[in-house]
């Protein structure tokens, strides 16, 4: 089991799915991800445990896989990027945005939620980066 943040979820579920769409179903996931109208409703700083992400079932093959596997296998074919997750006090966000764009790094999605996920008992922290 790894913890991810909800940001790191969407980036996955928006930018790295396995196969095309319609091909790959995720079920099962212990958290809301999208509303019945497929917004995103998962808060981008909730911290997630792969482990109850659920599983991706391909149609094409008939496989069922659990999430924490494909996580695992995501992250260990990117590990020339890494993704990070950093709690900045409110007053410093803007200096540690343009330290990072000076280094050319950039985030996932600006905007974070500061909602926390069902099961994390962290009260309003402020905006993860």
């Amino acid at each position: 089991m790894t913890k991810i943040t909800g940001a790191q979820f969407k980036d996955f579920y928006q930018n790295h799915w396995p196969g095309k769409p319609g091909e790959v179903w995720h079920e099962d996931s212990e958290y809301e991800i999208e509303d019945e109208q497929g917004r995103w409703i998962l808060p981008l700083d909730a911290i997630l445990e792969t482990n109850r992400l659920g599983y991706l079932h391909y149609d094409r093959t008939n496989e069922t896989r659990d999430f924490d596997t494909v996580w695992e296998e995501f992250v260990s074919e990117r590990r020339g990027d890494m993704i990070l997750t950093l709690r900045v006090p409110a007053g410093k966000l803007e200096g540690l945005r343009a330290a990072l764009s000076e280094l050319g790094i950039s985030p996932i999605e600006e905007g974070l939620d500061t909602h926390p996920a069902p099961g994390d008992d962290r009260e309003g922290e402020g905006p993860a980066v």
